[in-house]
């Protein structure tokens, strides 16, 4: 009986155990996958990717035999700054504008633009304030339904982005004619410097 007894108790403490280990993880805020700001028309976007990276430990006075790269788990955080634009009549994308951190190393932002693949590759797209040219594109490839377009900005384009007051981006279709899609301008200066804070 007394066997019983001690086995009874034993099963409810170890039950005990287990919910307050589960508990105590639960406490502990897993890092989220993606986070969305809005500043204004604009939406800040952030992907959170967990990783892992050999990083050098050791005592170096040892010499490079004693140093060992071992595999630390890290976060990279991805953002774009990004404005979608949809046909009035059918509410479907036609193209979204993106703007994001370099990634050769320089400080400063691009502008990629997103457009259905019914383009001509015969003029090069521009990023317009009114009729002032602040930059011109670069295609880079097509693939599915969307063709790519890279803006470098420089320093004086950002400048010039942040203060437009008529932003626009223009590019030729296959059937002839320019096409223009008027941007808005409202919370841009704010989002992307929160772009490069990031």
């Amino acid at each position: 009986m007394r066997n019983l007894f001690l086995k009874a108790l034993a099963a409810a403490l170890l039950s005990v155990s287990f919910s307050s280990s589960s508990l105590a993880q639960s406490d502990i805020a897993p890092v989220p996958t993606s986070s969305v700001e809005t500043y204004g028309a604009w939406k800040l976007q952030c992907s959170h990717i967990a990783q892992k990276v050999k990083e050098k430990e050791g005592d170096k006075k040892a010499g490079k035999k004693a140093a060992k790269k071992v595999a630390k788990d890290t976060v990279r955080t991805v953002c774009e700054v990004v404005q979608p634009y949809s046909n009035r009549k059918t509410g479907n994308e036609i193209a979204r504008l993106v703007f994001a951190k370099n990634t050769d190393g320089k400080k400063g932002v691009r502008a990629i633009l997103r457009t259905l693949v019914d383009l001509s590759f015969k003029n090069q797209p521009v990023l317009m304030d009114d009729k002032a040219e602040l930059a011109k594109g670069e295609f880079q490839n097509c693939a599915g339904q969307f063709c790519y377009i890279t803006f470098t900005i420089d320093k004086e384009a950002r400048k010039k982005i942040a203060a437009a007051k008529a932003l626009n981006f223009q590019f030729p279709l296959a059937r002839g004619n320019n096409i223009k899609i008027q941007a808005e301008e409202a919370g841009l200066s704010d989002a992307l410097n929160a772009l490069e804070s990031k």
